[in-house]
């Protein structure tokens, strides 16, 4: 979840940004998120071109990769943050928003991992108020 933060931080226009993508991290905490599947529905297989870790292309072949998905679920899981520093109505946009253009897991780059938000609620109180 916080990596699909980060790239709807970089990607989506300054009104909708949470806050800014280097921020990301510190600035909310993920619970795992829950789906009710144990077993994947499938395998996505691709070739794809073989590059080394500053993105120059190795070769002309390609590698198999392999990504397991599931499919056809809902999930829950909570994102704690401070509302003083990020507002949750501008936090709900950008999942809306991310949920339709970025995506969530592996693929998201090759159009997979788009979802949509079905529920948003706000909970407890605001992290730094004193007691």
């Amino acid at each position: 979840m916080l990596s699909f933060l980060v790239a709807v931080a970089y990607e989506a226009r300054s009104a909708t940004r949470p806050c800014e993508p280097e921020q990301v991290r510190s600035r909310f905490v993920s619970s795992h998120w829950r789906t009710g599947k144990f077993e994947p529905d499938g395998v996505y297989e691709r070739y794809a071109t073989v590059k080394a870790g500053t993105g120059a292309k190795l070769s002309n072949q390609r590698g198999l990769r392999r990504s397991l998905y599931i499919a056809n679920f809902t999930a829950t899981g909570t994102l704690t943050f401070d509302a003083d520093f990020v507002d949750p109505d501008t936090l709900r946009r950008a999942i809306e928003w991310g949920g339709l253009f970025v995506g969530i897991g592996a693929s998201r780059k090759m159009g997979w991992g788009r979802f949509a938000l079905q529920r948003f609620t706000q909970q407890g109180e605001n992290l730094n108020r004193a007691a």
